[in-house]
């Protein structure tokens, strides 16, 4: 292959620039090289090659290659010669032409970017689920979401263009501008907050709410200067459910306070929190029980340590603890107090409760008042649980038994029955009734000997508790009288927990709120009663009156009153009832009373029969006539009474 070096010539454009580089290259013998004339499916090797360097201001913009199947002669250079300036020329505006295309590519690119930028920011806005709103330098609102449209009460697009103080109300507005300019230039969104403690927006009718704002910085863009971007949530339900939270927590309190029964809270053995009924109960301060150590209550430290060996086992399984024990005051005197717990938990703590104390000390010694009429009474005496355990019996029924009367905690009177298939059809009975009265019934004395005698069983709650309360009459001597006596009820004690009070809420002596214990109470439903006032309570006007006045002048004081009064139900009857009021506070009664409502009428006739029973049983202990003698009395009596009511007469007499 033969390399030749040539000269065509120089030649100049328009411009000046050199269109040929001085050096073509010749190759004369071409079958050396690579190069190929190719057409259709065939291919030559060319005679001669030539190489031309093609430039612009001493660039190179390309090489001009020419295969041809003859060697080129002068009058081919002279064409070449003619055409390369053209080349040269085209190929500089197609430089300019790729270099302006690809100046207009780059600028399509960022303008799309931008869009693209815009965009995002847009959908980030429109899909945020709280309100928001981008403003300008200015404060002129540029963008809102949907949402902060409805939160101010205006349509869609309807803030575009206006001031972002349209939004604030009129009693910082002033201040506005110069704290938005602050936070544009600085970004520091803590000058904000001392537009007020709770901020405020203001809607399209003028209605101010309160608002929870988040403030960001957006960087300028494409010349529109830094933009602030305001989050908007609209907080009045927040704001609602804590004014309802507070008046729940302070209704609570007052109920807590205002409960008739000491409550006091323990957590890990201390004391934590004391209702004023525990401190008069103990006669202490809240303040001087509170941080004491629950073993304070006890008598002693081994007392203290047995409860909690009974009661630390079942509060750990979640159950409650109900106990009769022995409390001392802070005088020193004890008191005899039923107490119910309930574990609860408290963060912070490892173990902690509830605990409800009553003092029932005057309870049990009218208990044991009654135990000693029982124990002296001429009559058998039991009572047992549902079971059959033994609770209690008295002397007579060990003597009429034959059973030593220290062994009768540990038998049960069903072992006496000399029919025992009878009994199944007893319990049928007491079960459907509630009672069984003048049931004769054949008995086996521990010694064997045989006697009837006439049984009366009822159900009574004792202490919170379902017993069976039984008297038993000897009538062996008189079997086959025709009909012994009806014995007349017993006394039943009605023992109210605090759990079983009707508690009403009242603002303006308007029922706001009760429990189902108050429908109970007056035999109305809540309908019937929420949003009334009190005086559907009262039978009349005078007795409504008797509720106001002095009552709520106590009730300023901070006291709490208490009264019994007679109230009538929905049906008309009326009832006495035992009223406990304190108000939320004392010194807004507008915030509302809590009263506790109680049905003190059983309670007073159960007072007046139980007063009316121990007196007959004592003057019954201390008869000396003959017990036929009093029968045939009463017989004559019942007799009598039916011949008053124009029935006939019961019993025969035989005298």
């Amino acid at each position: 292959m033969t390399i030749h070096r040539t000269r065509f010539g120089t030649h100049s454009t328009a411009g000046g620039v050199n269109a040929v580089l001085n050096g073509a290259i010749a190759i004369s013998d071409a079958a050396e090289t690579d190069i190929r004339i190719v057409w259709g499916e065939g291919a030559v090797v060319p005679k001669s090659i030539v190489l031309l360097p093609v430039a612009q201001a001493g660039r190179l913009l390309g090489v001009i290659v020419l295969a041809a199947l003859r060697s080129i002669g002068a009058e081919k250079r002279a064409l070449l010669d003619a055409v390369l300036p053209m080349v040269a020329m085209n190929l500089e505006i197609l430089e300019r032409n790729v270099a302006t295309r690809r100046q207009a590519e780059t600028l399509e690119r960022q303008q799309v970017h931008l869009q693209e930028t815009e965009a995002w920011y847009r959908g980030i806005i429109e899909s945020a689920p709280e309100g928001m709103l981008v403003v300008d330098e200015q404060g002129v609102i540029t963008l809102t979401n949907a949402q902060v449209d409805v939160i101010f009460g205006y349509p869609a697009g309807a803030l575009l263009g206006q001031k972002i103080e349209v939004l604030v109300p009129p009693a910082v507005r002033s201040h506005h501008p110069g704290l938005r300019e602050n936070f544009i230039q600085s970004g520091n969104a803590r000058a904000m907050d001392t537009l007020k403690k709770e901020l405020r927006g203001v809607r399209r009718d003028g209605s101010e709410f309160p608002v929870e704002v988040g403030l960001s910085r957006l960087p300028a863009l494409a010349g529109r200067g830094v933009l602030a971007c305001a989050s908007v949530r609209d907080i009045s339900e927040r704001r609602e459910s804590e004014r309802k939270l507070s008046d729940t927590m302070a209704l609570q309190r007052a109920i807590f306070e205002n409960l008739p029964a000491g409550v006091f809270l323990t957590a890990d053995g201390i004391i934590r929190q004391v209702n004023p009924g525990i401190a008069e109960v103990l006669g202490a301060t809240e303040e001087a029980l509170v941080g004491q150590p629950a073993s304070f209550l006890f008598p002693s430290p081994e007392a203290y340590a047995a409860f909690g060996a009974r009661a630390g086992p079942l509060l750990a399984q979640g159950k409650p603890v109900s106990e009769e024990l022995a409390i001392k005051r802070e005088d020193g005197r004890r008191l005899i107090c039923r107490v119910v717990g309930r574990p609860i938990s408290i963060s912070g703590f490892a173990r902690s409760a509830v605990w409800v104390l009553e003092d029932i000390t005057q309870r049990k010694q009218s208990e044991e008042r009654l135990s000693r009429v029982l124990e002296d009474s001429p009559v058998a005496v039991t009572i047992v649980e549902q079971d059959g355990t033994h609770v209690f019996s008295n002397r007579r029924l060990a003597d009429l038994l034959g059973v030593p009367p220290e062994q009768m905690k540990n038998r049960r009177t069903s072992e006496f029955w000399v029919e025992p298939d009878r009994r199944a059809a007893f319990l049928e009975r007491l079960k459907q009734d509630g009672r069984v009265d003048d049931y004769e019934l054949r008995m086996r004395r521990d010694d064997g000997g045989m006697l009837w005698v006439l049984l009366n069983t009822r159900w009574i709650t004792f202490n919170e508790q379902r017993l069976l309360l039984s008297w038993l009459y000897d009538i062996t001597g008189r079997k086959y009288a025709e009909e012994s006596i009806r014995l007349v009820n017993e006394e039943q004690t009605a023992i109210f927990e605090a759990a079983t009070l009707a508690i009403a809420f009242v603002k303006d002596r308007v029922i706001v709120r009760g429990n189902s214990k108050l429908n109970e109470l007056f035999g109305l439903s809540s309908e019937e009663q929420i949003g009334q006032p009190t005086r559907i309570w009262y039978p009349d006007e005078d007795a409504y009156a008797a509720g106001g006045g002095s009552v709520y002048e106590a009730l300023k004081r901070g006291e709490t009153h208490q009264r019994e009064q007679r109230l009538q139900r929905k049906d008309g009857p009326l009832f006495w009832c035992h009223l406990s009021g304190r108000a939320i506070d004392s010194g807004d009664l507008s915030r509302g009373t809590v009263w506790m409502l109680e049905d003190i009428t059983e309670r007073r006739q159960a007072e007046d029969e139980l007063k009316k029973r121990m007196d007959e049983l004592e003057r019954f202990g201390r008869l000396t006539l003959d017990r036929e003698e009093k029968m045939i009395q009463l017989k004559r009596e019942i007799n009598g009474l039916l011949e008053q009511m124009g029935k006939e007469q019961k019993y025969k007499i035989v005298v």
